[in-house]
């Protein structure tokens, strides 16, 4: 995965980063002082200081007691009864230069828990259930945080009964908490544009880790599926074809889908795939936008430097880390939290979506 941009904090989250150095080193206590003392003291907006707190109330630091009242800050002991040994399972090796995973480091920190990273990524390890078992062991830790996760995975962790929180990955029917983008609402908007631009032949590219057990659709493909037909398309595996998570699998489902009658648009599921697929289309001489319509439903900030850009997402990653933060705190105070959210991306249009070609 290609590193993203280093992330500046906007003014209300430096404000609130400050305020929570404040709280957890005991300088502030009791009540928080008000909006008007902390503006002037700080020397700085009244929407920013508003904000900031709103910051603090989402993640429990602070507790609003009506109006016209000071807000009580949450006792130290209540917020973190104990710092939890939290593990990072990353999906592949560069998620460790990640904004994402240095972010998520840094605010698990100052919450006060001990983060340390497995030393096997889900792809070094083939999502083998007896290497992970076998690695979880060793790791000793309390909870852990699992980033891309199949739905193997994430089932494994709560049979287990071990604390598992799934940043995106398929947890459907699995009482795990969740958060990421909401992909199958993504994925509808996606093929409605397509279908607009009169594609009929649009395949969707979601490899055997993301669409779930066995070879049977997934709620996100069963309702793709539906969209197509909803438009006169009869939906089949040709336009959902399942493939293993390698990368012979996923150039064998390529060179069977051009074979005969070549799709006019791939959606492609996973940002790590999209390299293969636009090697694919450079050998067999397909021009994208031309011949075939590439939209990728992940975001990296390399599709931006690519000519023509890639057609992708883009992501507001800080509610996410803030919701994982949330139920390190839930669980450390012995709290039960599988709540599951998501969020709508934001599709950056880019130049590989055009018209169908004219047969």
């Amino acid at each position: 995965m290609a590193r993203n941009p280093i992330k500046i904090l906007s003014a209300p989250e430096q404000v609130a980063d400050y305020l929570r150095q404040e709280i957890a080193h005991g300088r502030l206590q009791g009540n928080m002082p008000g909006i008007n003392w902390l503006t002037s003291e700080l020397g700085i907006h009244r929407t920013t200081t508003v904000e900031a707190l709103r910051i603090l109330e989402h993640e429990g630091l602070i507790v609003s007691q009506g109006a016209g009242k000071p807000r009580k800050i949450a006792p130290l002991t209540k917020l973190t009864k104990r710092g939890l040994r939290v593990a990072l399972l990353l999906y592949h090796p560069s998620d460790i230069a990640e904004n994402r995973t240095n972010e998520l480091r840094h605010q698990l920190g100052i919450a006060r828990h001990n983060v340390i990273v497995a030393p096997k990524t889900l792809a070094e390890l083939s999502n083998d259930l007896a290497r992970l078992e076998k690695m979880v062991k060793k790791m000793h830790a309390d909870a852990w945080v699992v980033i891309g996760g199949s739905r193997e995975i994430l089932k494994w962790f709560a049979d287990a009964d071990i604390p598992c929180f799934a940043l995106f990955g398929n947890s459907i029917g699995i009482p795990v908490p969740t958060v990421g983008p909401s992909t199958g609402k993504l994925l509808i908007e996606v093929t409605q544009k397509l279908l607009k631009l009169n594609h009929r032949r649009i395949c969707l590219l979601m490899s055997s880790v993301h669409r779930g057990e066995g070879e049977e659709d997934s709620p996100v493909i069963r309702a793709y599926k539906e969209t197509l037909s909803a438009n006169g398309i009869p939906a089949s595996d040709y336009n959902a074809p399942y493939w293993q998570c390698t990368p012979e699998s996923l150039q064998g489902t390529l060179n069977a889908l051009f074979q005969l009658t070549p799709p006019t648009a791939l959606i492609i599921d996973d940002r790590e795939h999209v390299l293969s697929v636009m090697q694919f289309l450079a050998i067999k001489g397909i021009k994208p936008v031309k011949d075939v319509s590439l939209f990728c439903l992940d975001a990296d900030s390399s599709f931006s430097w690519t000519d023509p850009v890639i057609s992708h997402t883009d992501t507001d990653e800080r509610p996410w880390i803030r919701r994982v933060v949330q139920w390190a705190d839930n669980t450390a105070m012995g709290k039960k939290d599988i709540k599951k959210s998501s969020t709508k991306p934001r599709i950056i249009e880019g130049g590989t979506i055009g018209p169908a070609p004219k047969a």
